[in-house]
């Protein structure tokens, strides 16, 4: 869940961006994000730390870029 959905501000197409990025870290890891952390520290770590998940170095540069970029906290600032 996008940062700004969580703190219930405006919500945009922009947060859909965030899930894709997030969807896409999901197929390349085959992982569950912060598995290993209760929810309640995942939405504090998403919304409050500008925490993500970890990206690893065996990712394709593309993909990192692509999945930086759609995790940006400027929901602006992610791509269309």
């Amino acid at each position: 869940m996008a940062p700004e959905v969580i703190k219930e501000e405006a919500v945009t197409l922009k947060c859909d961006v965030y899930s894709y990025g997030v969807v896409l870290w999901e197929l390349l890891t085959r992982e569950i994000p912060f598995a290993d952390m209760p929810l309640v520290q995942v939405v504090w770590a998403v919304a409050e730390c500008d925490e993500r998940p970890h990206l690893p170095s065996t990712f394709p540069a593309g993909f990192t870029a692509l999945v930086t970029q759609c995790w940006e906290l400027d929901a602006d600032a992610r791509p269309d």
